[in-house]
Formats: structure tokens, sequence, C-alpha cells
């Protein structure tokens, strides 16, 4: 039986079979962020930009009521490094980020002891899960703009692939880490679209679960799921099972 909270509309197929075995939650706050909580309880904010956030859910935008420990963006545009610094300064929660956002951090207020820079290809280990920095194709750079795999002590592995257009080494994210979950933006224009995220979830990436995110393109858009949807038939009998969520909603792995 699925573990997921779920306010989907009924008669949705996108469910997967989850059993909650790995002991991981994953909550989607709309655009790219996410909360992902450990077997050990450990709190992880990936791109977390809440407050201004639009179809992020009330609870998390008062930033006094979030608990994280440890939080990593992918890129200095604002709609994903969010509220990193105001969260980081609150929580004393660490900051994984490229070693590129170095001064920018320190500028905003950062103690340097506090951040914890990476390039691509380096993994970090912190209280019980490990992030490693992998490229993402992007118009952010510099400073640079990448994607995580975290993995965690149950043995689960999630991609977070970050502001990216398609590109063949996601092979090499496949073969270096194994992700059981990719969270893959979808909406185009300024990221690939639902068409080439398919691809490189069934080419590259074959990933078990898939989980669509930055759409609509444009945060300002009328909020629609045509891309999720799009992604989800395209991958039909590819061996991925994609899960489209709804700000808030929770899946256990």
């Amino acid at each position: 039986m699925p573990t997921i909270k779920t306010g989907m509309k009924e008669g949705r197929k996108e469910m997967a079979k989850t059993t909650g075995q790995y002991g991981v939650q994953v909550t989607w706050l709309w655009r790219s962020a996410f909360q992902l909580v450990s077997p050990e309880g450990l709190t992880i904010l990936i791109d977390p930009w809440l407050k201004n956030n639009p179809l992020c859910p009330a609870e998390y935008k008062d930033l006094d009521k979030v608990k994280v420990d440890v939080i990593l963006f992918t890129h200095g545009h604002g709609d994903h490094e969010g509220d990193t610094v105001e969260l980081a300064k609150m929580t004393g929660a660490k900051v994984v980020a490229s070693v590129d956002q170095r001064e920018p951090l320190v500028q905003k207020g950062l103690k340097p002891d506090q951040i914890v820079y990476l390039s691509y290809g380096g993994t970090v280990s912190i209280s019980g899960i490990t992030a490693s920095m992998v490229p993402a194709w992007h118009t952010a750079a510099p400073p640079s703009s990448v994607g995580f795999v975290v993995g965690f002590s149950s043995g689960f592995k999630i991609y977070h692939a970050g502001d990216t257009s398609i590109f063949s080494d996601m092979a090499l994210v496949k073969a270096l880490y194994e992700p059981q979950l990719c969270l893959i933006p979808v909406g185009g224009l300024y990221t690939m679209d639902d068409r080439a995220a398919s691809l490189a979830c069934r080419e590259y990436l074959k990933p078990r679960f898939a989980i669509p995110m930055h759409y609509p393109a444009n945060p300002r858009e009328t909020p629609s799921d045509e891309c999720a949807q799009k992604f989800s038939q395209q991958l039909q009998g590819s061996g991925t099972e994609v899960i489209i969520m709804k700000p808030g909603e929770t899946v256990s792995f």
C-alpha cells in the first residue's frame, strides 16, 4: 500500500507503490522547494523559497515555525536560494552550496563555519546523510548551477536536478549514485520541458520514481499540472513511476 498523504484529484493514476520501507519522507513545497526527512528525523530543505512562494503552504511561510537541520540550494536565483540565509541564521542549520557561493553567503551574514562548500563531484556527510554535488546546465553561472544527490542511511537516494536542461552526462549520475527517486523540472522556458525530462528519465537516469517540479515555467503563470501530466504519460511503460504532487503533500518511501 502506498504511504502518501494526498490531496490529489480522484481518479489520478500516478500513485507510486511506495511502502515507507526506507524511512524517508518527501514533501513538495512547490516550484523546486522540497522538505526531506531522514530515517533519523533529520530535516533537509532543498531550494527553500518559502515566504514569497505563491503556492507554498502557509505553515511553511512562517519561518519561526520551520524546523531545518541542513539546507541545500542549487543556485542563486531568488526562487531557489529563497529564504536560505534567514532560515540558517534562525536555526543554525548547515548550508551546503557551490564553492562559488562562498563570498555571497558570507556577505549576507552567514558564519563561514556554518557553510559547507562543494564543487561538482564532491560529497559531504552530515549527521547521517550524504550530499553529492553534480552539474546542472542552466544560465545561472557564475555562480554555478548544480544538482544534488542526497543519500540516506537506509540506502535510499534522491536526485534533485535543480534548474537544468537535458544533458547526456545524466547517465553518469545514474552510474555513480544510482538514485531511486528523481526530482526533475518539466516546465520548459527556464529548464527542460516535459518531453526532454521524460527522455532524461527513460534514457539516462532510469529511476524507480520521478516527481516533476518547476512547473509552470513562470511562477506568475496560472497554476496548472499540464506539463506534469504530459511527463507522466510519456513515461508510461518505462519502469519509472511518476508521482504528481500538490503543494504540501508528503510521500513516504
